[in-house]
């Protein structure tokens, strides 16, 4: 059976083309974006490249203790698929962490560490100060009145869990996986996060954030977010922004940021959401999620590699070219 529905073979050549095309290397000795082709008779594949042996399943898969480990499943339009990332799948690019970038990304989270918490991370946990804010009436009155109360989270991560830095994780070399049938890496920046799969069919090329830290804050609306290159890190591990609005905040401002060359955010999200709770308790989010931060290529080059990639694959991302 095809992997890419109609001509498997000939898309999976399209992507290796696309992969091999890249001539920007990362520094610092980082996974090359050139990533894997056929060397003699010899085929890299995720079991190669992927040296951690609780990559795909083990403790890095679920956050917390008492849930069993589960092998990754790739994320397709209908949900989770029964196609699980194989260790024989065949890898046909590999994008690695800058270690300069990520101890950058480590010094820009310490100064944002009060508002974002999760210490060891470069992840952010939600509370009053990263989603509302003072700036937002009628909770203008609730921060005022119940400061200590709301504040409670953030008095926390001052005084008894105080910032600390991530450290360099073991998948660093192979942090974003090109496979034959789509996308690989992990859900959250942290160290055991769990590693998602994503079908090249189950994502929106458009839909993928590209969040430049380098480039000029200004004022922007939530309702309207933007994507790709020009897509803002409002609500980010690394920034601290003002939000304003009624009931609801409707726009925002960062505030604070770091401003390293080459520093970005990306992430990747399947179409396919899951709904979990119900009533008021009820939230969705994205079944499939890929969420790397300080990778080594420009985030111009890693852009337009992921964008060529899922094009030739013949994705949702072929149309979005044509256009």
């Amino acid at each position: 059976m095809p992997l890419f529905g109609g001509g498997g073979a000939k898309a999976a050549a399209a992507v290796a083309d696309v992969i091999v095309a890249q001539t920007e290397l990362p520094a610092l000795g980082a996974a090359p974006l050139v990533g894997s082709v056929l060397q003699g008779e010899v085929v890299r594949t995720v079991g190669d490249v992927c040296r951690q042996s609780d990559y795909l399943t083990g403790k890095g898969n679920y956050r917390g203790a008492g849930k069993e480990s589960q092998p990754t499943s790739y994320v397709g339009t209908s949900g989770v698929t029964p196609q699980q990332v194989l260790p024989t799948d065949v890898v046909r690019g590999v994008v690695g962490l800058d270690r300069q970038k990520f101890d950058a990304a480590n010094e820009a989270k310490r100064k944002v560490h009060v508002c974002n918490g999760n210490p060891g991370t470069l992840d952010m946990t939600n509370s009053f100060c990263s989603s509302f804010g003072p700036c937002v009436p009628p909770w203008t009155a609730h921060f005022i009145i119940f400061c200590p109360c709301i504040c409670a989270p953030n008095i926390y991560w001052a005084t008894c869990k105080p910032h600390q830095d991530m450290e360099y994780p073991e998948w660093a070399d192979y942090a974003l996986v090109y496979t034959d049938s789509g996308v690989v890496g992990k859900r959250h920046m942290e160290p055991d996060a769990k590693t998602n799969g994503i079908l090249w069919s189950g994502f929106d090329i458009d839909k993928v954030e590209v969040r430049r830290y380098d480039t000029p804050a200004t004022c922007n609306f939530i309702c309207c977010p933007k994507y790709g290159l020009d897509a803002t890190p409002t609500y980010d591990p690394l920034t601290c922004s003002l939000k304003c609005g009624l009931l609801l905040p409707c726009c925002a401002k960062v505030c604070i940021q770091p401003d390293t060359p080459g520093l970005y955010h990306l992430l990747i999200e399947s179409t396919h959401t899951t709904t979990e709770g119900g009533g008021k308790h009820k939230h969705s989010f994205a079944t499939g999620r890929i969420s790397l931060i300080a990778l080594a290529p420009s985030p111009e080059a890693c852009y337009d590699q992921l964008r060529k990639a899922a094009a030739a694959a013949g994705g949702p991302a072929a149309a979005a070219m044509a256009r």
